[in-house]
């Protein structure tokens, strides 16, 4: 199990550093490929539309921007984006509508937590890529490591395409600094959440207006469950560190959930948390007002610098664990192409571009240079407005970023070290087909879209609600589902094996 865990962590870092090599090598090579399809047989390709839906804040300059966008890309492959920014809040219900209404667009945000790509591709509204990407893409291929592409097949087909960003991250704990600072907080002595109350409770006595820990439905909640999921919505899979051999567990009745909740829940009763918290979609106001004190994140190397570029102000960050790799980290950004699409090759075209090209991955992520940021150095920049950003891991491939100047020094050092050894899922190369259990799933996914919410942000009493939450699965056909997911483990397990 050592030996198979470093050869994966060993596979993932070469494979990086060869995308980081070749990918500016593709991309002539691509753009002549391009070309010549637009020009065959003497004609040219003629103009088009791509459709891009994505789940981001919007933007003020975005006309702006795609301004400029459409006049690189008619030179390339004679077309003109329209990018759709949707917030994340109303992202899902939103592309649930277009999808289901037949709407004609190309482009759309996919994830295993947000318009989830497995359905979609099972239930048709996603096109496959292989043949296209083939025919259209060869320098997404040679850039994007093969782990992230396996990680997104769909009974072995390619239904979407992820974003090439680092993989490994850790949970940690957000601490707003001016507060640290005013109370003298030593945060060497946070090691694990618990140490956080008796700072929430000197911030509810002396900070009238700031909310002690801020934590929505859609929070990390990391805490609550060192295991991954098998299917998103569904609340079964393994510990990060496999203690079960392979074997899956139901999340909700594991010890680490239970001390979780009623942890969350005394803090709730206790006045930590926002009384509204589970009907929250996000907490971005109290983010931008700074008026908070403490929240759980997704933590690696990066992080401290982008939540200062967000809100302006200082954050510190404790990680919390060890640094690890999961199945999710592989599906979390991605894209896909809608199968109302119509061009699909144009449109695959562009995604080869969004993979390979520096210039245009850039003007998309930060802007215009001059008006959203200035160069400090070859590679580096100052973001100089918050009129236009999106976020650079959420598509495309991410090797192709400026780094902010804001960054250490000593980034690219730190990123190195903190993904030297992570932990790796178990769950990493297994993909599960849902197909056999899809009608539970779906009954599934109803009972967590609306019970779990206030079950993870302390809400209710766990000792009352969570055994009626369990049964609430159990009669959506949870067993049912643990037994296919096992069964087709086991399965890959002994193909493996046979394999070697």
């Amino acid at each position: 199990m050592r030996n198979t865990k470093k050869a994966i962590i060993f596979f993932i870092l070469i494979m990086l550093f060869f995308n980081i090599k070749g990918s500016s090598s593709s991309i002539d090579f691509n753009r002549d490929a391009m070309m010549a399809e637009s020009n065959k047989n003497g004609k040219s390709l003629p103009p088009y539309k791509i459709i891009w839906y994505h789940a981001h804040k919007t933007q003020k300059d975005m006309q702006l921007v795609l301004k400029k966008v459409n006049e690189y890309l008619i030179k390339r492959i004679n077309a003109t984006l329209e990018m759709r920014l949707i917030p994340e809040a109303d992202y899902d219900n939103r592309l649930k509508s277009a999808i289901s209404s037949g709407e004609k667009f190309d482009i759309c945000f996919t994830s295993v937590w947000m318009n989830s790509y497995t359905h979609n591709a099972l239930r048709g509204s996603f096109i496959e890529l292989d043949p296209l990407l083939e025919k259209y893409g060869k320098g997404t291929l040679n850039a994007l490591p093969q782990i992230l592409l396996n990680g997104a097949r769909v009974k072995d087909k390619l239904y979407t395409l992820p974003a090439n960003q680092d993989l490994a991250h850790q949970w940690g704990i957000s601490l707003n600094k001016k507060y640290t600072d005013k109370y003298g907080v030593d945060v060497s002595n946070i090691k694990k959440i618990e140490d956080l109350e008796p700072m929430l409770k000197i911030i509810k006595e002396k900070e009238k207006d700031v909310v002690p820990y801020l934590i929505y439905p859609y929070s990390c909640h990391a805490f609550s469950m060192p295991m991954e999921r098998v299917e998103e919505q569904v609340p079964s899979g393994l510990y990060l560190d496999n203690r079960t051999g392979y074997k899956v567990v139901n999340a909700m009745e594991i010890t680490e959930f239970k001390n979780y909740l009623s942890l969350m829940h005394k803090w709730y009763k206790a006045g930590y948390i926002l009384k509204d918290a589970a009907s929250l979609k996000n907490v971005s106001n109290f983010e931008n007002a700074g008026n908070w004190f403490a929240g759980s994140v997704s933590y690696n190397p990066l992080l401290k610098s982008k939540l200062k570029e967000k809100l302006g102000y200082d954050v510190t960050v404790v990680p919390i664990g060890s640094p690890f790799i999961t199945k999710k980290d592989t599906v979390f950004f991605m894209h896909a192409i809608s199968s109302t699409s119509q061009d699909p090759g144009r449109t695959v075209m562009f995604l080869e571009l969004l993979n390979t090209d520096k210039y245009l991955f850039n003007l998309i992520a930060y802007g215009i240079e001059g008006i959203h940021y200035q160069k400090t150095g070859e590679n580096a920049i100052k973001l100089l407005d918050n009129s236009y950003h999106i976020e650079p891991c959420t598509f495309g491939n991410m090797k192709l970023s400026y780094t902010l100047s804001s960054y250490s020094k000593n980034i690219s050092k730190d990123i190195e070290n903190f993904n030297a050894s992570p932990i790796i899922s178990p769950l990493l190369e297994f993909n599960f087909d849902p197909e056999p259990v899809k009608n539970e799933i779906e009954k599934i996914t109803e009972v967590t879209e609306e019970f779990e919410g206030p079950l993870f942000v302390g809400a209710v009493d766990p000792e009352i609600y969570l055994p009626k939450i369990i049964q609430k699965y159990k009669a959506a056909g949870l067993d049912k589902v643990m037994a296919q997911q096992q069964n087709q483990l086991d399965t890959w397990l002994l193909e493996k094996r046979i394999k070697k």
